[in-house]
């Protein structure tokens, strides 16, 4: 799986970077037809927002999360594709 993590007018850190590629390796065990993982990382106001966009075969996942940390955020946004690729 091609993972492509960037920041809108933030410089990502590679351990955010690396947590990102950690948490969503995890995705092919329920799923494993993942071709790409797009991440945007970017601050609103006081929120922390991540976006993430996988490509699969033959589906795409789409979701965004919003809150205080970046690891918060990124557990969030798991729970919300693994939900969605479970289904």
């Amino acid at each position: 799986m091609n993972f492509t993590i960037t920041g809108r007018h933030i410089d990502v850190k590679p351990e955010t970077a690396s947590y990102i590629r950690e948490k969503f390796a995890r995705i092919k065990r329920h799923f494993d037809h993942v071709l790409e993982a797009h991440f945007t990382l970017e601050v609103q106001k006081r929120d922390l927002v991540v976006k993430a966009q996988l490509h699969c075969e033959g589906t795409d996942f789409h979701a965004e999360e919003r809150g205080g940390q970046w690891n918060e955020v990124i557990d969030l946004l798991y729970d919300t594709i693994d939900r969605d690729v479970l289904k």
